[in-house]
């Protein structure tokens, strides 16, 4: 029956770009040249998940949410909180530059971003843009750019939901708008008492409940002047989660202030961005602690309507610490990139074309470029040929460059390159009608000079090699009353050294999601996922599917409840050697005002 699923899937595709949305309104995309456009007008291969869609897919959190999108593939260590990694495009986890409000929120000290920290209910959309994009927004941009914004409400709201695991979420946002202004925040809290985060494979199994708690904020601001525009975004939240050894305490806050000129020829813009991200692991006696500011300033012009030039700078202060019980301050150490960039974009009647430029210059290691073509012909109006080249690279982070190692061994080493790739894609849309959309994409992205500690006395060199390359098969159906969408990827991910596939990423893997209008109040709803057998460090992990059922009812113009049944066939699977994963379970959510 598993083997039948990506058949299947292949009868019925769609793109999660535009789930559950209003035909008549264009998806756009702000991510792939820094300012809005037409999603079906982008060189990128991209998915927009809008503030419905986030609603109607019931997601709990933004990793549940991730799995739905062609290219991404989750790997989690137990339940909710456990530290997860999201592999664009086969690239590691590292190697997808992750923006809140177009500010990095990684850590600086290990290179991971807390994607298990980032709450849906202050979230407003999410774009996902797939290959390099080194050319516009500088490091980690290997895989691609997922970028989350957040939400400035304009009416109060509420949702409760519970589930399996007893697992509880209470939430409510506020906002109104006066002239101008809007301004708006929220607040919520997540209480799971969770499962046991390892199985009797693990490394420090231990058969108890392994919970989960976090409380989340935000506060919002939009200013629209007659020639300029205002907005202040910022997050917050804490977080206490358990594994088998113990527990960690986690922090992760934001802000963003943003300024954009509104006249004259060249459209001037500003932003101001803060994030801290801290993790302090008791069990370990180890803290970890980032801090980083950012400004970045633009101008925007265009001559008539076929030309637009965009011009960038950005000036980049990172601090990062690790503190050991032990050791005391083993990595304390700041460093400042600075960095400018232009981006050209010419319309020829049935072509466009895209041409990008950037240089960073960082302490330590000195300048890199990062050049980026992307260009695009309307053969017919049905078909779009798209075709793209590009460089990508991450620089090194703190426990790559400094950590003192274990008595000598698996030391850091601070004269190390940063990691450097290039990448080509070739991608075909189809769009015969108003309720279809399909598209390919075949792309090839080859990664040198990857850190591996691999050199003396294990210390950290650039030495690996890896090639990211793979076909995406994208499409949707709708009508007013039925909506068929999925996306199915065959890739190879492989260490060119060892010719291994890289951990944890499955050669194939599917999503399908089928919808029925029952009325305008009432919506029901099917969901499929398919991975192949994947590798963890010699460990076979089996290939798994999981199926979900939903319901969606709006019992009042303000109040709806939702049901969600998840991996009904009580599948047992792992995503990471030894980690437990939910089994069957089913949660109600309520939600008022949205």
């Amino acid at each position: 029956m598993y083997k039948s699923l990506p058949v299947a899937l292949l009868a019925a595709l769609a793109s999660p770009s535009s789930f559950a949305q209003d035909s008549t309104l264009p998806t756009m995309l702000v991510t792939a040249t820094r300012s809005p456009q037409p999603l079906d007008q982008s060189l990128a291969s991209a998915v927009v998940f809008d503030r419905e869609a986030i609603i109607r897919s019931q997601a709990v959190d933004l990793v549940d949410l991730l799995r739905h999108s062609v290219g991404v593939e989750i790997s989690r260590n137990g339940g909710p909180g456990g530290a997860t990694s999201v592999f664009l495009r086969g690239a590691n986890s590292n190697q997808t530059l992750v923006l809140v409000d177009g500010v990095r929120v990684s850590s600086v000290t290990t290179g991971a971003a807390a994607w298990e920290q980032l709450p849906l209910e202050q979230v407003e959309r999410v774009e996902i843009v797939r290959g390099p994009r080194a050319a516009l927004w500088g490091s980690d941009a290997i895989g691609g750019v997922v970028q989350i914004f957040t939400r400035v409400p304009d009416r109060a709201s509420m949702r409760l939901s519970a589930g399996r695991y007893s697992d509880y979420y209470a939430g409510a946002s506020f906002g109104g708008s006066s002239g101008a202004l809007t301004i708006g925040g929220s607040v919520g809290r997540r209480l799971s008492e969770g499962f046991s985060a390892q199985n009797p494979n693990g490394f420090g199994f231990n058969p108890d409940d392994d919970g989960y708690q976090s409380t989340d904020l935000s506060f919002a601001m939009d200013w629209q002047g007659s020639d300029s525009a205002l907005r202040m975004r910022s997050f917050s939240r804490e977080g206490d989660i358990e594994f088998d050894q113990g527990f960690s305490e986690s922090v992760n806050r934001g802000l963003s202030l943003n300024w954009r000129g509104k006249a004259g020829l060249w459209r001037p813009g500003a932003q101001v961005g803060w994030s801290v991200d801290e993790v302090d692991t008791p069990a370990f006696g180890s803290r970890f602690e980032t801090d980083r500011w950012s400004l970045d300033l633009d101008a925007q012009r265009a001559f008539g309507d076929k030309l637009s030039i965009t011009l960038l700078a950005n000036l980049l202060s990172e601090q990062g610490l690790f503190n050991d019980a032990f050791g005391g301050d083993l990595i304390d150490e700041d460093r400042v990139s600075y960095a400018f960039a232009g981006l050209w974009e010419l319309e020829l009647g049935a072509h466009s074309l895209e041409a990008a430029a950037r240089i960073d210059h960082y302490d330590g290691f000195g300048s890199e470029w990062s050049p980026r073509l992307g260009w695009s012909w309307q053969v017919a109006p049905q078909w779009r040929l798209i075709t793209s080249v590009g460089e990508g690279f991450r620089a090194p982070n703190f426990n790559e460059l400094y950590f003192p190692g274990f008595g000598g061994q698996f030391a850091g080493n601070p004269n190390l390159d940063p990691e450097v790739s290039s990448g080509a894609e070739l991608r075909v849309q189809w769009r015969p009608g108003a309720q279809w959309r399909w598209s390919v994409s075949a792309y090839r992205n080859d990664v040198k000079d990857l850190i591996a500690f691999a050199g003396t006395e294990f210390a950290a060199i650039n030495i690996a090699r890896a090639r990211l390359e793979g076909v995406e098969l994208e499409g949707r159906w709708s009508n007013r009353k039925y909506w068929v969408e999925g996306s199915m990827a065959w890739q190879d991910p492989r260490n060119r050294d060892t010719d291994q596939l890289l951990p944890r990423r499955a050669k194939r893997n599917a999503h399908l999601q089928a919808g029925w209008r029952v009325s305008e109040r009432l919506e029901l709803g099917a969901e499929a996922d398919y991975a192949s057998e994947r590798f963890d460090f010699g460990t076979a992990l089996d290939s798994y599917s999981l199926f979900a059922l939903t319901a969606d009812w709006r019992f009042s113009e303000d109040w709806r409840v939702q049901l969600r049944g998840d991996n009904l066939s009580d599948e047992d699977y792992e995503l990471a050697s030894g980690f437990n994963t939910p089994g069957r379970s089913l949660s109600v959510t309520l939600r008022w005002g949205e």
